[in-house]
């Protein structure tokens, strides 16, 4: 009988470790993805702001250098129009 009690005393204290160890990791696994999902989120935001900035700069462009079915084609497909003030920026076009 006292046999059983000390393993089932050792079973607790397993599972007792075992709780705590996965409540510690879980907690710290959390706050990594909140860092990691924060970083990814505000990259995210900065590329969609990037490309609509680079959208607003092609059709500035097109308009001012009379160029409308290309404006039409960048306001209708927006990655052409986005493109397209990526590459004024570099100066591919």
């Amino acid at each position: 009988m006292l046999h059983k009690e000390v393993k089932h005393q050792h079973a607790n204290l397993a599972y007792n470790g075992a709780l705590i160890l996965y409540k510690t990791l879980t907690k710290r696994i959390k706050m990594r993805k909140v860092k990691v999902s924060m970083a990814l989120y505000l990259f995210l935001i900065s590329i969609v702001i990037t490309s609509a900035v680079a959208w607003v700069t092609h059709v500035v462009y097109c308009i001012q250098n009379q160029e409308y079915l290309f404006l039409i084609a960048g306001a209708l497909v927006a990655p052409v129009g986005a493109i397209h003030g990526f590459g004024l920026w570099f100066g591919f076009w």
